[in-house]
């Protein structure tokens, strides 16, 4: 099976909650699945090439590697959602992904293959410390599969 995963946590250098909750699922799944092909998605840009580190990814085996894609934008925003609502969808259709999961808040807006997303930080949301999830957020996780939340 062709499995599709955020790549954004995992070419970071610097070391994150995210990145490690990335981390450690990709190495189960490397693990567990050493059968499936792992494409992981990224969007090329100016600012996330500062520190881009690919060694994490290489170390998981043949089987997992980078797609890229580039959208320009006037603003990291504009280009992030152009990424969400026509790159990212139309490359997981191009490369027949089966299914899509993203360890940050950021998945296709639309298309076929089913996703699944995991939301950080939500239990301060439900205490009230936070303000509601962003509009995006909120719509991700609306036509997402499956919803995880690890706080």
């Amino acid at each position: 099976m062709r499995i599709g995963i955020d790549a954004l946590p995992l070419l970071r250098s610097r070391t994150t909650g995210i990145q490690n909750h990335a981390r450690g699922l990709c190495r189960s799944l490397a693990e567990l699945a050493p059968q499936d092909e792992f494409l992981l998605f990224y969007e090329r840009s100016a600012r996330s090439l500062e520190d881009f580190d690919d060694s994490f990814v290489q170390s998981l085996g043949p089987n997992w590697r980078v797609v890229t894609g580039w959208v320009p934008g006037p603003t990291p925003r504009i280009a992030r959602f152009c990424w969400q609502a026509w790159a990212l969808p139309r490359l997981l259709e191009r490369h027949a992904v089966r299914v899509y999961y993203s360890c940050t808040t950021h998945g296709p807006y639309r298309g076929r293959c089913p996703y699944a997303i995991t939301i950080h930080d939500l239990a301060k949301e439900a205490c009230g410390k936070n303000a509601a999830a962003p509009r995006d957020v909120s719509r991700l996780a609306e036509r997402a599969e499956r919803v995880f939340a690890v706080s």
